[in-house]
Formats: structure tokens, sequence, C-alpha cells
């Protein structure tokens, strides 16, 4: 995993798991101890206390639902980026593989073509050696002639 993903990855885990969100800090519930009595509303039991206690406990239910969708996208962008990585990896291996194919096909072709311009296939080559070996041939062979009949 590239170095700049863990360390995006890094610093938004610690923005979830740190107190702050925003840069607005909330007070702690249990900063403060009110009395708290037991009240019947439509014979329903409950728990009172002050309302600035209340709003603190909102503001901290809320900034832990933030924290939980900030995970939860911050951990798809993690699959997202490891997909992605996967992905370039197997477009590397090809372009490897395509590679090694036209250097072999580079290869056969400067062998194929060294094979028809090598100087023992050249027809120039090959008529002057026919030239050359029928001239001494025919010398030769009037030399003998000369020679015998003399």
């Amino acid at each position: 995993m590239p170095r700049y993903l863990l360390s995006i990855a890094i610093t938004l885990f610690l923005m979830v798991v740190s107190r702050t969100a925003g840069g607005q800090t909330s007070p702690p519930a249990e900063a403060e101890k009110p009395k708290t009595s037991i009240l019947t509303h439509k014979g329903v039991k409950g728990v009172w206390f002050p309302l600035p206690i209340a709003r603190s406990l909102l503001l901290e239910i809320r900034q832990c639902r933030n924290k939980n969708v900030i995970l939860e996208k911050t951990s798809r962008l993690l699959e997202l980026a490891k997909h992605r990585n996967a992905l370039y990896t197997l477009d590397q291996q090809n372009l490897e593989t395509q590679v090694e194919t036209w250097k072999a096909v580079a290869q056969t072709q400067a062998k194929k073509l060294q094979a028809k311009t090598a100087w023992y296939n050249s027809k120039p080559f090959w008529f002057a050696l026919g030239f050359v070996a029928a001239t001494v041939t025919a010398s030769a062979g009037a030399y003998l002639m000369y020679s015998i009949s003399k």
C-alpha cells in the first residue's frame, strides 16, 4: 500500500478517535454531577437532568454517529485504494509481458533480417564467385590442353 494512503488512513482514524470533531469540543457529561430525579411522564418512568447536560449528551451522540460515518467512509476508501492498486499491479504485469513479447519479436525479426542480408546470401557474391570459378576452370583446362598438345 502506498505510504500516502497509509498516512491518510492514520490521520482520519486519529481524527475519528479523538474527542474533537471539526475543532469543537463538547463538555463531558460526567464533568458535572447534577442531582437527578426520577419522574413519571404518561406512565413511563424516566430520569431528569439539566438541559445543558442533555445538550452536551446529544452533541456527543451526534459526534459518535459522525465518527462512525467517517470511519465507514474511510474504510471504504481504503478498500477502493486496495482494488485500484491491485489493478495497477495487474496493468504493470501485462505491460511487462507485452514488453517481453515485443523484445522476442524484435529479436526474431533481426535474425531474419541478418539471414537475408548475410554476405553468403548475396546474389552478386555468388555471381562473382561463379564467374571466377568458371574463369579459373576454363584457364586451367586451356593450360592443360596446351601442355598436353606440346
